[in-house]
């Protein structure tokens, strides 16, 4: 879905990209990495969606870390039944948006589109 956003905004979009490393020194995969065809600029994205509360609010942390680490731009955008206070968290130390609705907004704001 995220992918399918960026794409729809003329964005160049590629899933599933080894784009630096984590803050265990092992090789990271971004969820989609965005490129304007423009300008050459990039934005990694963390994507996470949870259909039930519980362990999306131990895996947002370390995906916003991990956002610090990149050697790009990096948003996280999750969706679903995460808990608030993770939402929160991941939106506050990431420089993006939180859920999926304005994330379209959000991609034409950075990429100025």
């Amino acid at each position: 879905m995220i992918a399918l956003v960026g794409l729809s905004l003329g964005l160049d979009c590629r899933r599933r990209l080894t784009v630096g490393k984590t803050i265990y020194g092992k090789d990271r995969e971004v969820d989609v990495l965005f490129r304007d065809a423009r300008n050459g600029n990039r934005l990694a994205v963390e994507a996470k969606y949870q259909r039930v509360t519980g362990t999306a609010d131990e895996k947002l942390p370390y995906a916003v870390l991990n956002l610090a680490r990149c050697p790009c731009p990096g948003s996280s955008c999750t969706a679903g039944a995460a808990s608030t206070r993770a939402r929160c968290t991941g939106c506050a130390r990431a420089r993006g948006p939180r859920t999926s609705p304005g994330f379209a907004d959000w991609l034409t704001v950075f990429f100025a589109l």
